[in-house]
């Protein structure tokens, strides 16, 4: 059931996509607003029912990432439930401190973080591992860039087809292995508390 119904929110992602590369009026420009809110708040209600499955928690992820970065226009996504974009931070925080994450998400995390620190907006809350995670991040980017292949490299491995937004997002860029390495790094210094 979880798969039919993100299978159906992607195909309704790339719907709302593709309008915006047409003529639209700025009523039609609200509808796909809405919508995408609709969406976004559907990835995290069944993101929180579901908590074992992350690609809801990815998607709404992407969804307030690439929302903040891109000019709105390009996204239609605006104006999304703050309630909802702190569940997802939340539940973020603390798949990686139960280790419920996997090399896929932990990249694209890293992505959104190296891009832009839109992470930051979330520091009031207590997202001790999250920032724990960003820092190891840091720490690996000062060493050298290029001994962990930073931002370059595609894992061949992740099938973005039928994802919607992000599958088309992760389709075009990189995903690298630094995430992993300051993953292990940060988990092993949780482990011994």
């Amino acid at each position: 059931m979880l798969k039919k119904e993100l299978l159906a929110l992607a195909e309704r992602e790339v719907d709302l996509i593709e309008k915006l590369g047409g003529p639209w009026t700025p009523e039609e420009y609200e509808k796909i607003v809405e919508a995408n809110t609709v969406i976004h708040n559907k990835y995290v209600d069944m993101a929180i029912e579901n908590p074992e499955e992350l690609e809801p928690l990815k998607r709404a992820i992407y969804m307030q990432w690439i929302g903040m970065i891109e000019p709105k226009v390009n996204t239609a996504i605006d104006g999304l439930d703050p309630e909802k974009e702190k569940n997802a931070i939340e539940m973020l925080n603390y798949n990686l401190y139960n280790g419920n994450v996997d090399k896929e998400f932990l990249s694209m995390v890293q992505i959104y973080y190296m891009i832009t620190d839109w992470f930051t907006d979330y520091s009031k809350a207590d997202n001790k591992y999250l920032k724990q995670f960003f820092k190891e991040i840091d720490q690996l980017k000062r060493k050298k860039l290029q001994e962990y292949g930073m931002l370059s490299g595609h894992y061949k491995e992740f099938d973005y087809d039928r994802r919607g937004g992000m599958g088309r997002y992760f389709k075009e860029h990189y995903v690298n292995e630094n995430a992993f390495k300051a993953y292990e790094n940060v988990r092993k210094k949780w482990d011994k508390k």
